[in-house]
């Protein structure tokens, strides 16, 4: 049996025994109604009210089970909705009690709370009165991260905690946990040796210093150790001086100190160069700022608050698909409605841009990956006909080694997918695209430059699978990063743009995690509505998608654009106009207020 069987076999078994032991019950009520939810990842499966039978017991599968218990509310909303099914509910006769292993294809680690509490019984032992909060999401309550699967006596260890927030689908500092690390006790497979145990800080991390040689396990202490993570501790290399002398001199094997990424340092180094206007200069800048400090806890709220603000009153006006993707993206990501949260509908301007099989240019492919991105979080499924044709169209994309051509667009790909995973062909190409990431990384951790890590760590992160390559890639991250808080670049635009892509990147957070959902709104037309237009779009160019910015060059050091020139939403689209068109631009746009402006007025006298 492997490890990981072995650790499940024990918690399903604790389970079992504490549900036994520990069994709860609240009086039920005939007649009430409790409210159910189910979640997987960022997909709500069932929402929904299930009336409570009157008391007793019913028959499932042969076993007697309570009428109100929660399990017999999740069996209850499985035979009256088509939206899931239990596929694997297992009974343990030795114990008397059920295991829910499976709901559709998702199996193995469904967890579950009544009123915001997880209980130590289980679903089949917890009777409900009515009027309760059922919340069941698939997935881990915790997870840990290490910053090397492997390190030396004389290296430090770094555990980092998340704690999962179901009603969001985003994960949060853990604290309030003890991290250990631990081996098996040959003698009693039930509790484990404790090397070492620490409670998690306040950064929902852990230092381990001079662990012994040996193979261990890392995990937490309240979750049984279960899951987790896999560490080897070998001896210090013996350092070899080429005087033969104790110091001095070039070393053999000398040891690199483990550097953790301070999200601290890097929100001070964003602070201090935001403008007086709250924005970071270009809405490039801007944008991905936004995406970037959204989830980056409280000591960012000065410099969100002050950027919601500012967006909120300063559109940006642009007839290009990726700008008003990218912008859509930093306002949902605010918790701004993209619909009417401003006085623009950016969502309208990416669905008026569907031409029947694609979004956007017909030669570019980004415009129709990140919409797929907004999309998913403003009511759009895989049942709505646009997503599944955008979906083929993405995939028909993809090249036999699994890329979209680039880091950046095959990691943005992956993040798109995921959202999507019912439709045909999506989980197959998202593992094509998951081992192109992996087999192109460095030795080093990183994939190419800053940026291009950046993604790829927030698209590798929605696979558990890929830990030990996005902790080296964090690590380069770590080792990019300056006393200021930034990352290492030459420009200071340039630096702020990094920095606020490796923010979400070293918290493991994809734009799925960051980005706020919104319900879908049909027929909001706001677009011709006045627009508030910050001083610094005006004298930029950027209004009407107009840009002064010629042809960017991909490096290290400068804006990371594709090869061909495009721009995959990191700036704003590149459109050479002559001056004609732009005086022509400004006279349809004044002409078109003006036409709009006597409706406007009728329109709101009339109620509309």
């Amino acid at each position: 049996m492997s490890k990981n069987n072995f650790q499940k076999t024990i918690l399903i078994t604790i389970i079992l025994l504490t549900t036994i032991i520990c069994g709860a019950k609240i009086s039920s009520a005939e007649g009430e109604v409790v409210d159910l939810t189910i979640r997987n990842g960022s997909s709500i499966i069932y929402t929904g009210s299930i009336p409570l039978q009157p008391a007793g017991t019913i028959q499932l599968d042969g076993h007697d089970l309570d009428a109100n218990s929660v399990l017999s509310v999740l069996h209850d909303a499985d035979i009256t909705s088509e939206s899931f099914e239990i596929t694997d509910l297992q009974y343990y006769s030795s114990f008397g009690s059920f295991y829910l292993n499976c709901i559709d294809s998702a199996c193995n680690d469904w967890q579950y709370t009544v009123n915001g509490s997880y209980l130590d019984s289980g679903m089949d032992k917890v009777t409900l009165e009515g009027s309760e909060n059922i919340y069941l999401y698939f997935g881990p309550q915790h997870k840990i991260s290490i910053s090397l699967n492997s390190i030396t006596t004389e290296e430090n260890l770094i555990v980092s905690g998340q704690n999962y927030v179901y009603e969001n689908n985003e994960w949060e500092l853990l604290t309030g946990v003890t991290i250990g690390v631990i081996q098996p006790d040959p003698s009693n497979p039930w509790t484990p040796i404790e090397i070492e145990t620490k409670p998690i800080d306040d950064n929902g991390q852990v230092l381990f210093s001079s662990l012994p040689v040996g193979l261990y396990s890392v995990g937490i202490q309240e979750d049984y150790y279960s899951p987790s993570l896999d560490l080897t501790v070998i001896e210090a290399p013996v350092r070899h001086s080429s005087s033969g002398s104790n110091t001095g001199g070039s070393y053999i094997g000398t040891l690199i100190p483990v550097k953790t990424f301070s999200i601290p340092t890097a929100l001070e180094f964003l602070s201090k160069n935001q403008e007086n206007d709250a924005s970071f200069g270009n809405s490039l800048y801007t944008d991905w700022t936004a995406i970037g400090i959204a989830k980056s806890g409280d000591e960012s709220e000065i410099i969100k608050n002050k950027l919601s603000d500012y967006l909120k009153n300063n559109g940006l006006v642009s007839q290009i698909v990726t700008d008003n993707e990218r912008h859509a993206m930093a306002l949902m990501a605010l918790d701004i409605d993209p619909y009417e949260g401003t006085n623009i509908n950016y969502i309208n301007k990416i669905v008026t841009s569907y031409n029947g099989a694609q979004i956007g240019d017909p030669s570019l492919i980004n415009d129709d990956i990140f919409a797929l991105i907004v999309l998913s979080h403003v009511g759009y499924t895989e049942k709505d006909e646009m997503i599944s044709k955008i979906v083929s169209n993405v995939i028909s994309y993809q090249s036999t080694d699994g890329s979209w051509e680039s880091i950046d667009m095959t990691s943005a790909s992956i993040q798109a997918l995921s959202n999507f995973k019912k439709l045909d062909k999506v989980e197959d190409s998202i593992t094509k695209a998951e081992l192109y990431l992996k087999n192109i990384q460095k030795e080093d951790g990183s994939f190419e430059n800053p940026f291009s890590t950046s993604w790829a760590i927030q698209a590798m992160s929605l696979d558990s699978s890929l830990y030990l390559e996005v902790d080296r890639a964090i690590q380069y991250l770590a080792n990019k990063q300056l006393e200021d808080g930034g990352l290492d670049q030459i420009e200071k635009e340039n630096r702020i743009w990094a920095t606020s892509y490796a923010i979400p990147a070293v918290m493991k957070l994809s734009w799925n995690d960051i980005l706020k959902s919104f319900p879908k709104k049909e027929n909001i037309e706001k677009n011709l509505l006045p627009i508030l237009i910050s001083e610094k779009e005006k004298t930029t160019g950027t209004v009407l998608g107009i840009n002064k910015e010629k042809n960017i060059t991909k490096t290290d050091n400068k804006l990371p654009v594709e090869e061909n020139g495009n721009n995959d939403l990191l700036s704003t689209s590149v459109i050479n106009q002559t001056e004609n068109t732009k005086i022509f631009s400004s006279i349809t746009s004044k002409i078109l207020q003006k036409i709009v402006s006597p409706f406007i007025s009728l329109w709101v006298f009339l109620g509309l």
